[in-house]
């Protein structure tokens, strides 16, 4: 009988790599994540966790999360343990983070000065921070009184809606970026991420949606102090705080800090509302955590946001620690077993990221996650969410996330737009032409105004990169005037340029394309550059496995110029796929900024053979462009 292949390295070694701890970052085994054998694998596909100088596991694959920011996220758990022992990693082509519970302990996964790094907490001596008390905080009188009256208001939007999302607009300060390696998004779609799969596992019907994130100049302080500051958000740098929860929606709001000796023993400290006195109100749905190892080996364990949001969604820790506080529900309490597990809410260790239930299994060994009518927060859980979920009723109702991609007016073809909205900023590119006739270009980039709609300079470039020549690096942008875009709904918005105000929505690329765009290769849509090519780029669009693909460079007498290609992809295997029978095509004779409609043509039909090819796994794309040297152009996500 044939061989079986053993299961492929969830992370492969680098030998003799062992990686220091230092100014409070993680110590360590340097290691590679597997991420293209990762991205390519099916549920139920197996790898194995191999921990130094230590033993193996193997790991099953059970799913993958896209996050809008280009992350992806691995969910997977131990295959001789179960479910209770997860491992989720949040991964982009130069880094990653996450972590896997073992019966050992946890190992934490992190990225250093580029270097990826697994830490079996055991081996290192790390500990859970300390247990205490004092992270739920009791609703002021005056926030009680606040919350009394909207009380009927948010009991009725939570009975009667059916927005089942939990939105989170996160707050986190330069200390933390730096603790991330400049690279805060990832952590903090990691613990989003992480969040929901413990929803997900503990069945509890909503799902915490990210839809801000913001920097703020802000101390590591005490957190009791940091508390107040984001829930009276009346002074710097809070003082937009409302506005920008409003544009956002944001039912829940926190604040994210690196773990220090000045969060004390604490890894958060979050408001918690009962349906008895202090009652749900959006004024409670504030919450402050800590991230990371102290440099005394403790460190904040990775469901720290889930537990803190559990407090304003009104649960408590076990009855052992949460003397002197009335939570939602009288069963609203975590669950644990010293030295055997501990859900979310309570303060017993090792940590399974699920929350109290008496349905639900916490170890191998048969042990409840919870007892009926005592502790059961996945039952109070799954009637308060209603309330917090509906904290901003408006959203509910009204409230859509609008879609990146290729939108036109179709009375007016031949001129497109390519919109790309991520993290809260937009990068537009706007493919018209002149006076003359000939295709130019213009792009717009900056901050969202608001959650729906944009604003700011509409920039010309010139004298940059020709399509075949060598590079020569254009001179700084023109200021053309202002662009507003305004989204009606997801897929319509009024465009306003100098001179031209017209209504646009996103192009079919192929028919029904916008509405199924079902495709083997998702997640590859966005703006691509090469570094070393600053000024030039491309945008790429796939419906149903064609690709809209557009080019924009300079001609040979410095004039920014665009090219188009419809195509369909060839996939070559789970990552890759290739686009290798089109050509690039140049239109003309179109409408030009500031006047009437005119029909474009095509002016040239083979500009160029279109090779291109994509590592979906990589989120990087290759574009061979025949009389360049190099032919062959590197191309990967443009950060913007």
């Amino acid at each position: 009988m044939p061989l079986l292949a053993n299961p492929a390295e969830l992370f492969k070694p680098l030998a003799g790599s062992i990686v220091r701890g230092m100014d409070n970052t993680l110590p360590g085994y340097a290691v590679a994540f597997n991420r293209t054998q990762a991205m390519s694998s099916t549920a139920g596909s197996k790898f194995t966790l191999t921990i130094p100088n230590d033993r193996s596991y193997t790991v099953v694959f059970e799913r993958e999360e896209a996050h809008g920011s280009g992350n992806r996220t691995f969910v997977g758990y131990l295959a001789d343990y179960g479910k209770s022992y997860r491992c989720v990693l949040t991964h982009n082509p130069g880094s990653i983070t996450g972590h896997c519970l073992t019966p050992s302990g946890d190992v934490l996964v992190s990225t250093r000065n580029g270097q990826q790094i697994v830490t079996p907490s055991w081996q290192y001596k790390l500990h859970p921070a300390p247990v205490g008390e004092g992270d739920m905080a009791i609703p002021r009188p005056s926030a009680a009184s606040r919350a009394k009256a909207p009380l009927a208001a948010a009991t009725a939007g939570g009975a009667s809606g059916n927005d089942s999302t939990l939105d989170l607009l996160v707050y986190y300060t330069p200390a933390f970026a730096s603790a991330q390696g400049g690279n805060p998004g990832q952590r903090i779609d990691y613990l989003v991420a992480l969040t929901n799969q413990a929803y997900i596992d503990s069945g509890i019907n909503a799902r915490l949606r990210l839809v801000g994130t913001q920097q703020v100049s802000y101390p590591d302080n005490d957190l009791p102090t940091a508390l107040d500051a984001i829930t009276n958000h009346n002074a710097s740098p809070f003082t937009g705080l409302s506005t920008q929860r409003n544009n956002v929606h944001a039912d829940l709001v926190t604040m994210i800090r690196p773990f220090t000796a000045a969060s004390g023993n604490y890894c958060g400290l979050a408001w918690i509302p009962n349906l008895s006195s202090s009652f749900f109100d959006p004024s409670l749905g504030f919450s402050v955590i800590a991230d990371g190892t102290r440099a005394d080996n403790y460190y904040c364990d990775d469901t720290t946001l889930a537990h803190e949001l559990g407090h304003n969604l009104g649960q408590a820790h076990d009855h052992e620690h949460s003397s002197g506080f009335t939570p939602a529900h009288s069963y609203s309490y975590g669950y644990g077993i010293n030295n055997v597990f501990g859900d979310i809410m309570s303060y017993y260790f090792p940590k399974v990221a699920k929350f109290s239930s008496p349905n639900l299994l916490c170890d191998n060994a048969g042990d409840r996650c919870g007892v009926a009518n005592y502790a059961d927060t996945v039952s109070s859980i799954n009637q308060t969410w209603q309330y917090v979920a509906n904290y901003l009723p408006a959203a509910s109702s009204s409230s859509f996330t609008p879609e990146s991609g290729w939108y036109w007016n179709s009375s007016q073809p031949g001129v497109g737009y390519s919109v790309e909205i991520r993290n809260g900023k937009a990068f537009i590119g706007f493919f018209m032409y002149n006076t003359q006739g000939k295709p130019i270009w213009y792009v717009s980039t900056g901050a969202m105004s608001s959650s729906t709609s944009y604003t700011g300079n509409l920039l010309y470039y010139r004298n940059g990169q020709t399509l075949t020549g060598n590079y020569t690096s254009p001179s700084s942008p023109t200021t053309i005037g202002q662009v507003s875009l305004t989204f009606s709904d997801a897929r319509h918005a009024t465009l306003v340029l100098p001179g031209l105000t017209t209504n646009v929505e996103r192009f079919d690329i192929v028919s029904g394309g916008v509405a199924n765009p079902t495709s083997t290769l998702s997640n590859v849509d966005g703006w691509y550059w090469n570094s070393a090519q600053a000024g030039t780029g491309y945008f790429f669009e796939s419906q149903q496995n064609n690709v809209f693909s557009v080019a924009f460079l300079y001609d040979v007498t410095g004039d920014p110029v665009w090219y188009v290609s419809n195509d369909a992809w060839s996939v070559t295997s789970s990552c890759t796929a290739a686009m290798q029978d089109g050509s690039w095509l140049r239109y003309g004779n179109g409408m030009y900024l500031g006047g009437a409609f005119r029909s474009a043509s095509v002016t040239n039909s083979a500009v160029n053979p279109n090779n291109t090819t994509l590592d979906r796994c990589n989120d990087t794309i290759a574009v061979t462009i025949t009389g360049r040297n190099p032919s062959v152009v590197p191309l990967t996500r443009f950060s913007f």
